[in-house]
């Protein structure tokens, strides 16, 4: 039974209906399911999020001077403007496969369809768990200080990155953040990845890197790694993730419109120095300075290396439990502060060296609709199923278009952790 446009288009809307997507893309990232969703976005260029970080009004004994500082700051509050995002995700698949299972009837093509889903939301989520911890540039690692760039490997600058890649993988390279990518070789190919060492944070291609035809002909120790396409000059390529927002470096750049040099610990977030001490102890500080600036972090982000570190140095002292929507449960720690009842939660893409104590409410992810969700054939549809006859293959596409936003960066803080002593 050959399917027509229609019953395909009828069976994907039945079929891959809204939850059913929405629990693919969900994934395992505790930091992407919890934080707080706005799909009313758009109608204007940027998202604009007007800054909780200090009062815009004016107090005095005065009535008269109450008011006039009170209309003098009312002009100045500071909102962040932030970009709304469109990145495109591709999966397909062989023009005859897919024919051949609408020949076959719907559950054939279902299964087909499945497998492209299942593949598609895979790269999809490991993209958005990557991203919700960088700066919005969209790298992925850096090449050592010490690599060298004339063989077929490259060392990264933190070993923890090599999970951020997948064998068959294209890449490219900047010096810089924010920078344009370097030059392909004459092939106009990125670097391949064919081998990912995760232990010792090793990459490995088919040719020297460095290759005039096949590799990067400037590559150099320091340089940037991006996805293909990913690097572009001036231009944020990820949403914007916690190291955008949680920073102590470029405070006197202006960051989505506001200078955050101005008052660093409420426009860029709170930083305490966890070294040498008990992870505990290290929450507690960092929940302590959290109310000086009237926070009240609710969820802590943390490695799965410092999660189970915690775990082991206080077994009996802490509530695991298992946390989490719909099918996905997340194994969670929860620790009593000075500011009340925390959630720790192991994170895959956080780095060993930081825990983030996150005020979720303060955190949210604006798109335009759900339609991020909508599977079919047309050209409205976010998932959409479509035969490319420049390359006669079936392709599904799924567009992003949104950002992450923080209003309240000086509700959070960062403790940076080395060896429990």
């Amino acid at each position: 039974m050959t399917m027509d446009q229609v019953s395909i288009e009828k069976l994907l809307k039945e079929t891959f209906h809204f939850d059913y997507v929405r629990d693919l893309f969900l994934g395992d990232s505790p930091f992407y399911n919890k934080l707080n969703r706005d799909t009313k976005g758009g109608g204007e260029d940027v998202i604009r999020a007007p800054l909780r970080f200090g009062p815009s009004g004016g107090q005095s004994w005065d009535i008269a001077d109450a008011k006039k500082v009170a209309y003098a700051n009312k002009p100045a509050t500071s909102a962040f403007s932030v970009p709304y995002l469109e990145y495109n995700h591709w999966n397909t698949a062989t023009d005859r496969a897919l024919r051949v299972a609408l020949k076959k009837g719907p559950e054939a093509f279902i299964a087909a369809m499945d497998l492209l889903l299942q593949d598609l939301f895979y790269l999809e989520r490991r993209w958005l768990s990557i991203a919700l911890f960088k700066d919005g540039w969209g790298t992925i690692g850096q090449i050592a200080a010490g690599s060298a760039v004339n063989s077929t490997t490259l060392l990264l600058e933190d070993v923890n990155d090599a999970l951020n890649f997948e064998i068959g993988q294209q890449l490219e390279v900047a010096t810089a953040k924010g920078d344009a990518a370097k030059a392909l070789g004459s092939s106009n190919n990125g670097l391949i990845v064919t081998g990912v060492d995760t232990f010792n944070g090793v990459l490995t291609f088919g040719f020297n890197v460095n290759d005039a035809t096949n590799g990067i002909p400037t590559i150099a120790a320091g340089d940037f790694i991006y996805r293909l396409g990913d690097a572009q000059a001036d231009t944020y390529t990820a949403p914007q993730g916690l190291a955008s927002y949680l920073t102590q470096t470029d405070l006197s750049t202006p960051f989505m419109g506001v200078t955050r040099s101005q008052n660093p610990q409420r426009l860029a977030g709170v930083f305490v120095d966890g070294n040498g001490i008990p992870l505990v102890e290290a929450l507690n500080r960092g929940a302590v300075e959290a109310i000086k600036y009237g926070g009240k972090p609710d969820t802590c982000l943390v490695s799965h290396d410092t999660y189970q570190t915690l775990i082991n140095a206080n077994e009996g002292k802490v509530q695991v439990l298992q946390h989490g929507p719909a099918k996905f449960g997340f194994s969670t720690a929860v620790l009593d502060t000075a500011r009340g009842q925390i959630e720790v939660m192991p994170e895959i893409c956080c780095p060993n060296d930081k825990m983030y104590m996150l005020q979720m409410d303060s955190w949210k992810l604006v798109t335009v609709g759900d339609e991020m969700y909508n599977v079919g054939t047309d050209v409205g549809d976010s998932l959409r199923l479509r035969l490319d006859p420049d390359y006669n293959i079936w392709t599904l596409r799924h567009s992003f278009l949104g950002n992450v936003v923080c209003d309240a960066p000086g509700h959070n803080t960062v403790v940076t952790i080395g060896a429990e002593v």
